[in-house]
């Protein structure tokens, strides 16, 4: 086997209905797993971190959800056999993919790219079968980029990165973790006084914390631009939508040019969860996606 070695974060999710008839698919899909309990054998003996959160569910009953190697190992073993079972996984840590070919012939596609780095979606692509669901959700660390990957059970493939399809219409409403958030509105604020106080208001009425707005009120006097300074935020995405709702309504008064921009993410890995500010015509939307 052959890898790419990188650092990233990955949640999957596998639910395989009936074996493979390509037997393969399941011994690469165990070797993998393997590979990734070795891998946290060898940190933890050095005494670093690797993350690594392993369930597995054999034939609806059979459940495996340890902290000790072992057991995992014992797990994975019995998939060959399994009639149906489901493997959900986080990791973050050191990673490898494997890019063997499944056939006899092993064809390698070499990369420089780190970020090709996608998990157990290495080896499912190979397979023809509509036996199984897939899907995961990586953070990128060498280029601060997350991707989002789907197959459903007839098949259909579907890979998503960043903003790339991701449209306005999201609706999640549960809580997210913010990531360097960063807004900048930037107009004539000595001009325009009312409009600037009204906007800091907003902001010191939904960022609670004193710490994270210390970020904020620095970017307002070193800056020169109002908006969020590169902030954490832990909360509802209902009410990021109250605070871009109360925002806009800012913008939409003001009688002069305004710049705006916009950075950062909201992210839940356990359910796989991706939001983020975007400007869409001279107003704030909250862009993302679930599945």
């Amino acid at each position: 086997m052959f890898y790419f070695l990188s650092s990233n974060q990955i949640h999957e999710y596998l639910k395989v209905n009936k074996p493979f008839e390509n037997s393969e698919i399941t011994k690469l899909i165990q070797f993998y797993l393997l590979d990734c309990i070795k891998r946290k054998a060898i940190y933890d003996a050095a005494g670093e971190e690797y993350v690594l959160e392993l369930k597995i569910v054999i034939n609806d009953s059979e459940i495996c959800d340890s902290s000790d190697l072992a057991e995992l190992r014992n797990a994975v073993l019995k998939l060959e056999t399994a009639e149906k079972y489901v493997i959900d996984m986080n990791k973050d840590g050191s990673t490898g993919d494997i890019v063997a070919d499944i056939s006899d012939e092993i064809e390698i596609a070499m990369s420089n790219d780190v970020t090709f780095y996608c998990g157990m979606l290495s080896i499912l692509q190979k397979s023809e079968e509509k036996n199984f669901v897939y899907k995961n959700m990586i953070y990128h660390r060498s280029s601060g980029e997350y991707s989002f990957a789907k197959i459903n059970e007839d098949g259909q493939y579907k890979l998503f990165e960043n903003a790339e399809v991701i449209d306005n219409s999201f609706a999640y409403k549960d809580f997210l973790m913010g990531e360097d958030l960063h807004m900048s509105i930037d107009f004539d604020t000595e001009g325009y006084p009312y409009h600037a106080d009204k906007i800091k208001a907003v902001i010191e009425k939904h960022i609670a914390d004193d710490y994270q707005l210390s970020f904020c009120r620095e970017q307002w006097e070193e800056e020169g631009h109002l908006g969020l300074g590169y902030i954490q935020w832990y909360t509802p995405l209902d009410k990021v939508y109250d605070f871009i709702d109360e925002i806009n309504s800012v913008l939409d008064e003001l009688p002069t040019e305004c710049f705006l921009d916009a950075s950062g993410v909201f992210v839940d890995f356990e359910t796989f969860t991706l939001a983020f500010f975007d400007v869409v015509d001279s107003r704030y939307v909250v862009r993302g996606i679930q599945y």
